[in-house]
């Protein structure tokens, strides 16, 4: 006789045991130990504060295409990409006293796949083993088109590097993960390297110069304003990107957001969570990548569960080990429980997926779900690399289909605003704020913890992410 009780159709066990893209909020940030973190700055008391910045009277106004605030990681590798894109007047604006000043300059190594030295090793682990890898440790609770446009940067990192002067040479496999990919940095001050490549571009940088506000003009970023010593200088700029490493210099707002727990910072004291904070004031949105997720089932698929589990009608694929023991009976009380769902307002009928998406106000959804089922047709998902044993079609000749509705759900979070695939910030309808972005760690879209058991992963999508948030703006500015 069975141990494992009869499932209900609740909100969270239909969609966990239909194999629902169930996305939830999961890892957690590094906590290391009881030992306190070094105190923030005098400038970033604001910072810690968690208070709007208020726009004060400038002493000074300065002109750019692009500003970038931090030069980091993220803020270095988009001053290459657009200046290398032709962007003629970029400026980057950072707490930063100097071009060693950050964590970007003390990093040891960074991950890539495919390159030379991998290949030369005899290395086989690819791009898309590597965003398999990264997408199934985060659960895909980031934006995976994101993602996946950052691994596919990770192989030119490298030759931007080179480019740079800065030499690297691969690494062992400290950690058994079973492949090689992390390059290691074999001089201590890359950011003196790239201060200098940068400027033979064209960039120009502001150190000492926190920034305090971003510029906005009727919904649109327009620039920066920061702080140089007693000076407050507007910067006006077509695009901004933010990418001022996140906050874990900032003990207040760890405490908040990790229970009280002390975190050692063993990076930069000027990540204090500027970054995120004037964002947030900007319009942006905090880390939850979307206010609601939406399954979508044939009635065929539906009316199927009430004698079969999902798993076992898709052939009990042997990747979905879970469902062996935990989604392997029918739903109990299907009729009575459907039901429900639709009386309490989370899950929808309609006679087709044009009338769902009307009944959801999922506006999108009937040109989604088309190229959706052209993937299942093809037995290939081109842009989440879904595994073949899970692609099943949604349309299908049902007289119906459902919708079923879910809140995000979270244990605790790696990254700051929300951003779409372009690094553009998002307000808090998911619509892009023209002309701002986000990259590196404050990125609240593109990082799970711990760094998908990839190791350099932080560095390598920081890099990347800032050059998918340069060529966003470079096109955005084209076409202004």
């Amino acid at each position: 006789m069975s141990n494992i009780s009869q499932p209900t159709l609740s909100r969270r066990n239909f969609l966990a045991g239909a194999a629902a893209s169930l996305v939830g909020l999961a890892g957690a940030a590094g906590l290391a130990g009881c030992a306190p973190s070094a105190k923030s700055t005098e400038e970033t008391d604001l910072a810690a504060t968690g208070a709007e910045p208020t726009l004060k009277e400038p002493t000074e106004t300065r002109e750019a295409d692009i500003v970038i605030v931090g030069s980091g990681a993220a803020g270095c590798f988009a001053a290459y990409e657009a200046a290398k894109s032709g962007v003629g007047n970029i400026l980057v604006v950072t707490k930063s006293g100097n071009a060693t000043d950050s964590n970007f300059n003390e990093i040891t190594g960074t991950a890539s796949v495919e390159t030379a030295a991998l290949k030369e090793a005899g290395e086989t682990f690819t791009v898309e083993n590597m965003y398999q890898r990264m997408i199934n440790y985060a659960h895909w609770t980031v934006n995976a088109r994101l993602l996946h446009e950052c691994v596919k940067l990770l192989p030119s990192n490298i030759d931007i590097f080179d480019e740079m002067g800065v030499e690297t040479m691969v690494l062992g496999d400290r950690y058994n993960f079973g492949f090689l990919n992390v390059h290691g940095f074999t001089e201590k001050n890359k950011g003196v390297n790239f201060e200098e490549g940068l400027q033979a571009l064209g960039v120009e940088f502001l150190y000492d110069a926190p920034a305090t506000a971003i510029l906005m003009e009727d919904g649109v970023a327009t620039g920066v304003q920061c702080k140089s010593g007693k000076d407050v200088i507007n910067v006006n700029a077509k695009a901004v990107l933010m990418c001022t490493g996140g906050y874990l210099a900032n003990e207040e707002k760890v405490a908040a957001e990790y229970g009280g727990c002390k975190v050692v910072n063993m990076g930069s004291l000027n990540n204090t969570g500027d970054g995120e904070r004037i964002v947030l004031a900007a319009g942006g949105e905090a880390t939850l990548h979307e206010k609601r997720y939406y399954a979508i089932f044939s009635e065929n698929t539906v009316n199927a569960m009430k004698d079969s589990p999902y798993y076992q009608s898709i052939g009990a694929p042997a990747v979905w080990t879970s469902a062996a023991t935990m989604f392997n009976a029918p739903l109990a009380n299907f009729d009575a429980n459907l039901a429900s769902a639709q009386e309490e307002g989370w899950c929808f009928k309609a006679s087709s997926i044009a009338e769902l998406a009307e009944v959801t106000g999922l506006e999108a959804l009937p040109e989604t779900v088309t190229e959706y089922d052209s993937y299942v047709a093809a037995g290939a998902d081109p842009d989440f690399l879904k595994d073949p044993a899970f692609l099943q079609p949604i349309e299908d000749g049902s007289t119906a289909y459902y919708a079923f509705e879910y809140n995000p759900s979270a244990f605790n979070t790696f990254g700051g605003p929300r951003t779409d695939e372009q690094c553009r910030a998002l307000d808090a309808n998911s619509d892009p704020i023209p002309g701002l972005y986000v990259a590196g760690v404050e990125n609240g879209s593109l990082f799970c913890s711990p760094y998908y058991a990839v190791g350099g992963s932080c560095s390598g999508l920081s890099q990347a992410s800032g050059r998918v948030a340069a060529k966003a703006m470079v096109e955005y500015i084209a076409n202004a």
